[in-house]
């Protein structure tokens, strides 16, 4: 990251590229340089904790891009909100239909969810009932097994 900036920014001082090396830790998931905009994206799962993460993050790096001088922001350009199909089939006879969503929170983070739909119901119920039966028959396996015999 640090190669990235100095690159689109010749002009940084050692004692700015210092203040960055430390202050950038952790590596920017999405950055633009462009002679319009300088922007930068923050990618996180929807899950639990990850959102209030990503938002931390982007103002920690807001702080040290200005610290520095330097005119990167978080990113509001790019926009997305789309749902992509990973895989649509039958499983043990139930339909499923595992997608990618993701989109634009807030400036400069990405949000993304793992969606499944279908038939969840019928397939969980299938798969219980497969567990059900293979517990049975390893039961029955060991209660019908013959003993050892010491020697």
């Amino acid at each position: 990251m640090i190669a990235f900036l100095k690159g689109n920014n010749p002009s940084l001082s050692t004692s700015q590229l210092l203040k960055l090396r430390v202050g950038l830790l952790r590596v920017l998931d999405l950055c633009t340089h462009l002679p319009v905009r300088q922007d930068f994206y923050e990618i996180k799962t929807c899950v639990s904790r990850w959102p209030r993460c990503g938002i931390a993050k982007i103002a920690a790096l807001d702080a040290l891009f200005a610290f520095v001088s330097l005119s990167y922001r978080a990113g509001t350009f790019w926009s997305p909100s789309k749902r992509v199909v990973l895989a649509d089939g039958l499983v043990l006879g139930c339909h499923v239909k595992l997608s990618l969503h993701f989109w634009r929170h807030g400036s400069g983070l990405i949000l993304y969810e793992l969606c499944v739909d279908g038939q969840l119901k019928e397939l969980a119920a299938k798969v219980g009932l497969a567990v059900m039966i293979a517990t049975i028959i390893v039961m029955l396996l060991f209660a019908f097994a013959p003993k050892p015999v010491p020697v």
